[in-house]
């Protein structure tokens, strides 16, 4: 990761009701190893992260937007602190409309891979700590805690404002955290990110072309294929990259690589030959899983039917091979249950 420019800010907001205060420095502070190692830190989290929302940016809205600020900045018109500082400026308008309570750090940053240039913004929040001080007295202090991120967004800045912006559906990528949900929104409409991508689509879309794949295959193979397609998913969702169904099939099947490709594209035609599934739905191409009425249950789908038998008729699931974990705290209950009554007996 290769970091051009980086900036760090604070935004505070103490009451729901309250306005929202911002400090920024005077002057952009040098990259170093402790800077760069932060950013690669927040970067491998957020493209962890999943559920992200995938878009682009629009131009104009109702109120002040970012988006005109990046481009200012993409074709030079504007250095690197005037954009953070309209930013940060922009951000600040947007939550204090917001009732959400906050104290935030937004860490900015600019990556440059060859060609490409990307631009983050962390908003992560606040966290405190005890240290022991001079005096042999514990003193609280605030950090920076990468694993309170609130809100990020990666913009591909070369296909945004380059020549590829018109076909552009994922270049802006959004993750937005269920704790502090308002803020990100209020983030989001900040940037003027609009979705392009039906995450759900996507999603039924190729658990179909798999499940319907894989009945064509016995019973190992089948098994082999959702697992390394789900594994591929998995590593694609890690590094923000979509599932090319081409690749998909390449990965997933070493004696036959494009035999799924084939199958995709005939029995589901219409579809993109890059989706955005979301890898946590493909989980039950390998696992079922439920819960409910004091009940929650999951396992392989390669037992399914062997230690484990569904009876559709009678609605009732059969399970054989207990685990030993499970058979020893199934034991130890029974055991339990059994001596108040062997206590009785004896009086």
């Amino acid at each position: 990761m290769a970091i051009r420019n980086w900036a760090v800010q604070t935004l505070e907001k103490l009451a729901e009701d309250s306005a929202c205060s911002v400090k920024k420095a005077k002057e952009l502070p040098s990259a170093n190893a402790d800077s760069d190692s932060l950013c690669l830190t927040l970067k491998r989290l957020f493209l962890a992260k999943s559920g992200k929302g995938y878009g682009t940016l629009t131009m104009q809205g109702e109120h002040k937007l970012i988006s005109p600020w990046l481009k200012e900045w993409w074709e030079e018109k504007i250095p690197f602190q005037r954009l953070v500082e309209e930013g940060l400026d922009i951000l600040q308008e947007r939550l204090g409309t917001v009732p959400a309570v906050t104290q935030s750090y937004c860490l900015w940053t600019e990556e440059v891979q060859g060609e490409q240039r990307f631009l983050y913004l962390f908003i992560v929040e606040s966290s405190v700590t005890n240290v022991v001080n001079q005096d042999f007295a514990l003193e609280p202090i605030e950090h920076f805690d990468p694993q309170t991120l609130n809100f990020a967004i990666r913009l591909d800045m070369t296909t945004l404002f380059g020549n590829q912006s018109e076909n552009s559906t994922d270049a802006a990528q959004v993750y937005l955290a269920r704790g502090q949900r308002k803020l990100a929104e209020a983030a989001c409409i900040a940037f003027g990110f609009t979705s392009k991508i039906d995450i759900r689509k996507d999603t039924e879309t190729v658990l179909e072309g798999i499940e319907r794949y894989a009945t064509n295959l016995d019973h190992n193979q089948a098994q082999t294929f959702k697992r390394k397609a789900l594994e591929f998913c998995q590593e694609q969702d890690k590094i923000g990259e979509a599932v090319d169904i081409d690749e998909l099939s390449i990965n997933s099947d070493e004696h036959n690589p494009q035999a799924f490709a084939h199958f995709f594209r005939n029995e589901l035609p219409g579809n993109a030959s890059a989706l955005r599934p979301d890898s946590r739905k493909l989980k039950q191409l390998v696992r079922f899983a439920g819960r409910g009425q004091g009940v929650s249950l999951s396992f392989s789908s390669e037992v399914f039917n062997q230690s484990v038998v569904y009876d559709e008729q009678q609605d009732t699931l059969v399970i054989t091979e207990i685990p030993k974990a499970l058979k020893a705290q199934l034991k130890r209950y029974m055991e339990q249950q059994e001596e108040p009554n062997e206590q009785d007996d004896s009086d």
